[in-house]
């Protein structure tokens, strides 16, 4: 039998309550969500402090707290048909609970408790987390009738609200936990070039699957039907994987505008069983949770969410009774349309036959690069290209991945374990494709360098030298090569890093390598230039399949500088590589995610999220686009199609082996079904 969260998608209201909003009519709270358009709520009960009458000593109920205000609302929620998610933070507590357990909190290296406006903080290895937590959920589902459970903050927390470090924690239970895992006290700082510290990256994520396997136990044990969720969305034991997206007034820019696209498609190719739920911040940051961002920006994430298959999720600090209400007439139109069609957006699948690996391993050790990953992620998605994102440590899960997509994109994944460089050179031996860039598989999963290539597939054999610093090199585009989308293009920029690889015998090569020269004065540019035999790109065969490599960062460039030239030898390799073949052929604009999905009955769906509103650090009403031709290769012929935001229905034509479909109008979504 179906859980309740499997049974429908979700469209969820985080209420974060303040002690202050006690003093509102709960049922009040509940009612403004369910006018909001949600089927869920979730709403603060206990932890740093307990919105019930709580009988349990070291929680810390709200003052003078009026009446039963959870109970009223999580009846009210029952009676308008919403599920109510009892929101926890563990992560703090009052100093009586500090007095009567020390050993349950977070402690520096001096020996000091972390501290913030009065409240200390707790560790995850400890046991208010380990123990104490079993009590405070008993005590609440023996209360009440709560569907599920959220837990704020779950895991090690290094810095406060303020941003202040606090550094690792050095509380008895991590050191000697710590200690029994690796043979050796903890190490002293975050150092990437200390063995101790990457272990203390593996110790983190076992401390937290344990607790959370935990928690998960004690609520499935009372009542099985009730969820288990956290905001950590690579913890193994949530029934729902939750994510948030959010702004921060200090991140450095550019803005990421797919945020939530990203944030959908890792949790669908890492859980592809279990719904997902990313969290919509509607404020502004943490200094300013009063100040709205763009209604624009919230509904393009919403947006973004449910076309990659994800519920809605809104979150508000407080209640929906806000000072600034501007962010919220287009998210609530999106809630509207979602509830309206809540039986097309239940259990979409992915159909992409290109996966991205999210090189995730790579770059917490130092050696992988965040930009290489953005920038394959936004030439796939700007070239219209459907794919999937999958975790690295996915590789070398059951291997069902490998039967299923046509091209594997590794974006400097430096750190690869030995089982997961044997799973790609399976799945390239067995026909796939493969594309690499930067230094990949040259490090074992620790961290460590190699002396050669862990990847067999590659046609790259050894690094001869590596040079950091590239400025004013280019790749020469032979004439041979000027065909396709590299027809226009004759040099391509290189700054950065290269590796002079040697190549395996037999493999092929594209592009050759223009060495620095001089850049100035304009008189004397390329005076001393040379022409050089060193590649741009690698081919190698091996079985059936196909790898290229990139001994450099073409998706890092990209990320930074947006240079068409790339783009096009971007595009010029996976044509290469995929035969000049595409699962998706349009004339939207690069600003137009696509994502093509199928429904549990077979049908064919494909989600467009216009982005063209987005400008710098503002989000504006998208542009309206006209007449978007749509050819994709659907698992089979359709005989119609309709639109659902637009409410009507399509022409649809065969081509080939394409569906052919023409979108008269797209504003900021649009859902065509196929049947």
């Amino acid at each position: 039998m179906p859980t309740w969260w499997e049974e429908r998608p979700m469209r969820l209201i985080q209420t974060n309550l303040r002690e202050l909003d006690a003093r509102r009519d709960p049922r009040e709270i509940v009612r403004e969500a369910a006018e909001f358009g949600a089927n869920a709520i979730l709403f603060s009960v206990g932890g740093i402090v307990s919105f019930y009458p709580t009988a349990l000593p070291f929680q810390t109920p709200i003052p003078n707290l009026p009446g039963d205000f959870v109970g009223a609302a999580v009846e009210e929620a029952h009676r308008l048909g919403l599920r109510f998610i009892a929101r926890l933070d563990l992560s703090k507590a009052h100093k009586h609970v500090y007095e009567a357990h020390p050993e349950w909190f977070y402690r520096r290296a001096d020996g000091q408790p972390q501290m913030y406006n009065g409240l200390y903080s707790t560790c995850v290895a400890g046991g208010y987390y380990r123990e104490y937590a079993g009590e405070i959920i008993a005590e609440i589902m023996a209360r009440y009738p709560v569907d599920g459970f959220f837990f704020n903050m779950f895991g090690y927390q290094t810095r406060d609200y303020s941003g202040n470090y606090h550094g690792l924690c050095y509380c008895e239970n991590c050191q000697r936990r710590y200690a029994e895992m690796f043979g050796r006290p903890l190490p002293k700082a975050e150092d990437l070039a200390d063995p101790a510290y990457l272990d203390f990256v593996d110790f983190q994520r076992a401390v937290v699957d344990d607790v959370s396997a935990r928690v998960a136990g004690w609520i499935h044990g009372i009542r099985p039907n009730v969820a288990f969720t956290t905001g950590l969305r690579a913890v193994k034991h949530v029934d729902i994987v939750r994510s948030e997206t959010n702004t921060a007034v200090d991140r450095p820019l550019p803005i990421w505008p797919y945020g939530a696209s990203e944030n959908a498609m890792r949790t669908r190719g890492a859980y592809p069983l279990k719904p997902n739920s990313d969290a919509i911040v509607y404020f502004l940051d943490i200094p300013y949770r009063f100040a709205a961002v763009s209604e624009h920006l919230n509904a393009q994430r919403l947006a973004q969410a449910l076309a990659h298959g994800g519920g809605l999720d809104l979150y508000v600090l407080g209640t929906l009774a806000q000072d600034d209400t501007s962010g919220f007439a287009a998210s609530r139109a999106l809630f509207a349309h979602a509830a309206q069609h809540e039986a097309v957006y239940h259990q979409l699948t992915s159909l992409a036959r290109v996966a991205l690996i999210a090189p995730d391993h790579s770059i917490a050790r130092g050696k992988g690069s965040a930009e290489s990953y953005r920038g394959m992620f936004r030439l796939l998605t700007e070239a219209h290209l459907p794919f999937d994102v999958l975790y690295d440590w996915k590789l070398e899960e059951a291997e069902s991945w490998r039967g299923r997509y046509d091209l594997v994109i590794l974006p400097g994944a430096a750190c690869l374990s030995a089982a997961q460089a044997a799973a790609l050179d399976r799945y390239v031996a067995a026909g796939g494709a493969l594309l690499a860039t930067g230094e990949t598989s040259l490090y074992d999963e620790r961290g460590r360098p190699r002396d050669d290539y862990a990847l067999e597939c590659l046609g790259a054999r050894r690094v001869i030298t590596k040079k950091e610093a590239m400025r004013s090199a280019y790749f020469r585009v032979q004439p041979a090569e000027r065909q396709g989308p590299l027809a226009d293009t004759g040099l391509l920029m290189l700054d950065g890093r290269y590796l002079y690889v040697e190549a395996k015998e037999g493999a092929g090569a594209a592009w050759t390598l223009v060495p620095p020269s001089l850049f100035g004065p304009p008189e004397k540019v390329w005076a001393d230039q040379v022409e050089s035999p060193w590649p741009g790109a690698i081919f190698g065969r091996y079985g059936r399949g196909r790898a290229a490599y990139l001994p450099w960062e073409l998706d890092r460039l990209y990320y930074k500088h947006s240079s068409p030239g790339h783009a096009a030898a971007w595009a010029w390799l996976v044509d290469a590589l995929l035969g000049g073949e595409r699962q998706l052929v349009t004339d939207a604009h690069p600003l137009v995610e696509l994502v093509l999905l199928a429904r549990p009955d077979g049908n064919a769906v494909i989600n467009l999220v216009n982005l063209s509103g987005h400008q710098g650090t503002a989000f504006h009403a998208p542009v309206p686009m006209r007449d978007l031709t749509i050819r994709a290769q659907l698992p089979g012929p359709a005989k119609g199609a309709r639109a659902l935001a637009l409410d009507r229905e399509l022409a649809v034509r065969q081509e080939g082996g394409y569906t052919v479909v023409t979108l008269p109008e797209l504003g900021l979504f649009e859902t065509i079904v196929f049947g």
